[in-house]
């Protein structure tokens, strides 16, 4: 470090002060500042403090450790081979992560699956009388097993009618039952099947709203005959429209009387109760609904009076349970 020029003396400072024999003293150093070493005592007590002793442990671990360790870690990044895996690794895992992402964006959404229903009641060309027989043991099978120790349960049945019976009726036959649904039939036209919690108002609520709609049904019809010209395929396509007219107005006026028409109901209660119900008279036959996750999504058909050989009529209206 090159030395600094004396500073000039400046008449309005402070005097320097003197020692004893007359020689001047500058108030401060001007070229450096020494540590000096201590005194051979003072450094030994200076050891043997405790927060000397744990630096002095740390520092030496760092002398032994770090050394070995970085070396380590730098022959390995060196190495051809290490640099060649750590590249793949990296090549992999950014391509399966580039997969996963694409899936994910671009998989269909999963359907809500519904369960599957079940067919209750008679087929097209199911014998009638070996379906009455075969249901009636099922539900004396089922009712003997509770009555040995099986769990009392409540279970749903198809009820078939000996024959069809008026609204007002409806209550005194399924007594002690709950009814969930009543299927009605103005022959020749298709079954209607009407939800139902409270009877007979619902089934002729039901009545009153399938009305509304053959109304509507007969009207487009007469309005698409009053279109017809009287070409041949026209005048065939009138006697159709007539003929469907005269179906429906004679359905409209059989429900409008709240006729015999109810043939058949969907039931929920005890097996005890549903055997009375069995022996009961005005009851066919009560088939029961087996065990399956979702009864809404069964379908229902029962047996049509006076039938001995199945021939289910089509289904005019189907409302949800």
């Amino acid at each position: 470090m090159p030395r600094q020029p004396a500073a000039t003396a400046d008449p309005a400072a402070e005097p320097s002060t003197g020692t004893s024999d007359g020689a001047g003293v500058p108030s401060a150093l001007t070229e450096r500042t020494v540590n000096l070493r201590l005194p051979p005592a003072l450094r030994r007590a200076a050891a043997r403090r405790p927060g000397q002793r744990v630096g002095r442990f740390l520092r030496a671990i760092d002398r032994r450790l770090l050394p070995p360790v970085g070396r380590a870690l730098a022959t390995l990044g060196r190495g051809a081979v290490w640099g060649r895996v750590v590249v793949t690794t990296g090549a992999v895992a950014c391509v399966a992560l580039t997969v996963v992402a694409v899936y994910t964006a671009t998989r269909p959404a999963t359907p809500n699956r519904k369960p599957v229903g079940v067919h209750v009641g008679v087929s097209a060309g199911d014998d009638i009388r070996q379906y009455v027989a075969t249901r009636r043991s099922i539900l004396d099978r089922a009712v003997g097993a509770e009555a040995l120790g099986g769990p009392a349960t409540s279970r749903y049945a198809l009820v078939s009618f000996t024959a069809a019976v008026p609204p007002d009726q409806l209550t005194s036959l399924l007594g002690g039952v709950q009814p969930a649904e009543v299927f009605l039939r103005a022959p020749p036209a298709g079954v209607v099947e009407a939800p139902v919690r409270l009877m007979p108002g619902d089934v002729i609520k039901a009545m009153g709203a399938h009305v509304q709609d053959l109304d509507l049904a007969v009207a487009d019809l007469r309005t698409k005959v009053g279109q017809l010209g009287h070409s041949p395929s026209e005048n065939a396509l009138r006697e159709i429209y007539n003929d469907r007219i005269r179906d429906e107005t004679g359905e409209i006026a059989a429900y409008t009387s709240a006729c015999k028409c109810a043939f058949g109901a969907v039931v929920h209660g005890p097996l005890t109760a549903l055997a009375a119900l069995s022996g009961r008279i005005g009851v066919r036959v009560v088939d029961l609904v087996p065990l399956t996750p979702d009864v809404s999504q069964d379908t229902f058909m029962p047996a049509v009076p006076g039938q001995t050989t199945a021939s289910p009529p089509p289904v005019e209206e189907s409302q949800s349970r």
